[in-house]
């Protein structure tokens, strides 16, 4: 099974792709700055990871 990394997973259009992945029979990593409210949004078996803010020193060219 492949599984996909959806970023903003809980805004408008990252539900719609998480909800459509799942029914296509895909495996969803949901990337959110908040793991308890995309447990309450996103379908069962959707794996919520934390959206960890960059590190200043990682955005320098």
């Amino acid at each position: 099974m492949s599984t996909v990394l959806v970023i903003g997973a809980t805004g408008q259009v990252g539900r719609v792709v998480v909800e459509e992945a799942v029914r296509r029979g895909l495996g969803v990593r949901a990337q959110t700055r908040d793991v308890e409210r995309a447990r309450g949004l996103l379908p069962d078996g959707v794996e919520v990871v934390k959206a960890s803010p960059p590190l200043p020193t990682n955005c320098v060219p």
